[in-house]
């Protein structure tokens, strides 16, 4: 039986968001949510679904199996709590758009709740599901890599948003903390640095951050708000005892170099037929989820992930303010 989803804010991920729900097998498009009328007449005239104005509307009116919420806010998180709470109270479960909040206690707040409703709560972290990085998981777990020493992540794009202090961190790194932690291991310390350029008055827009990971890896994280996607935009490499291991721009080529050999496997997304852009990458986390909740299988990039990525970035952001050495490894 497909899973009945409706879609909460049609910005541009909601939009894309809704198409992916519709187009799957496996879940049915039966609402979606937005204050705006010309957003809301234009999903259900290309997807059919109905539409609301607001989700206590939607919930009276529809039986859900699950809803996603695409809604922004105060640094792009502002807004996920109150549909994600009446959501949960509905008996649905729920997918946030990243970050899962730009507040810890309210990101808190969403995670103790779903587990106390026994529902899934998981996070829009898609990167994680493309192709070359299930492969690239598989090496890693293989012990392709050996013991894991030096890591890096870079993601550098543009936006040129000019608000609060730490708009960049706390609205991008939920993905770059995600893909560290998925492929290395847990962070137990940090320390952050940041820049920007003369032309910005609020906004830290780039940043460097060093990290030291449980297994006793080192590695860094450089991202910045300054840069363009014209160019290569997104690299993730793994060094170890045995190999190293470069993950190029999300999807486009994932590259294996053992010690032992001079000969270097690759995986490159296809020209025809492959990945072409960030709605594939969305399909396949959707996808993932949608199998998750059927099967009853442990949630891939769940609200425990989404909140864990914002500690991070807290501890980020306290080591920038306080020029210290952060100890963040997750409490027990």
């Amino acid at each position: 039986m497909s899973t009945r989803v409706a879609v909460v804010g049609l910005g541009g991920i909601g939009q894309m968001q809704s198409d992916v729900f519709a187009s799957e097998a496996d879940s049915e498009l039966v609402a979606a949510v937005d204050r705006n009328e010309a957003k809301r007449d234009a999903v259900a005239s290309r997807l059919g679904c109905r539409t609301y104005a607001s989700v206590d509307d939607m919930l009276a009116n529809e039986q859900v199996d699950l809803v996603s919420v695409c809604t922004a806010g105060f640094e792009q998180g502002g807004a996920h709590l109150e549909p994600t709470m009446k959501a949960l109270a509905a008996g649905a479960h729920v997918l946030v758009e990243k970050p899962v909040s730009n507040d810890i206690a309210e990101a808190r707040t969403m995670v103790d709740e779903a587990k106390r409703q026994g529902l899934v709560l998981a996070t829009n972290l898609n990167h994680r599901f493309v192709h070359p990085a299930r492969r690239l998981k598989e090496w890693i777990d293989a012990g392709e890599i050996g013991e894991p020493l030096l890591v890096a992540f870079n993601l550098w794009v543009a936006n040129p948003v000019d608000e609060t202090p730490y708009f960049q961190l706390r609205e991008l790194h939920s993905h770059s903390f995600d893909i560290l932690r998925h492929f290395a291991g847990e962070i137990v310390e940090l320390q952050a640095f940041v820049t920007k350029p003369t032309s910005r008055s609020s906004t830290w827009s780039s940043c460097s951050i060093n990290l030291r990971f449980a297994s006793g890896a080192v590695g860094s994280l450089h991202g910045s708000y300054d840069m363009t996607t014209s160019h290569p935009f997104e690299r993730f490499e793994i060094a170890g005892s045995k190999g190293r291991a470069v993950l190029d721009n999300v999807y486009e080529r994932l590259t294996l170099m053992r010690h032992d050999s001079e000969d270097t496997t690759v995986v490159q997304n296809p020209i025809l037929g492959g990945i072409d852009g960030f709605y594939h990458s969305l399909r396949f986390r959707i996808r993932q989820l949608l199998d998750e909740i059927r099967t009853g299988a442990p949630i891939s990039a769940s609200g425990d992930d989404g909140l864990r990525a914002l500690e991070l970035i807290e501890s980020a952001i306290a080591s920038i303010q306080t020029g210290e050495v952060v100890a963040c490894a997750p409490q027990t």
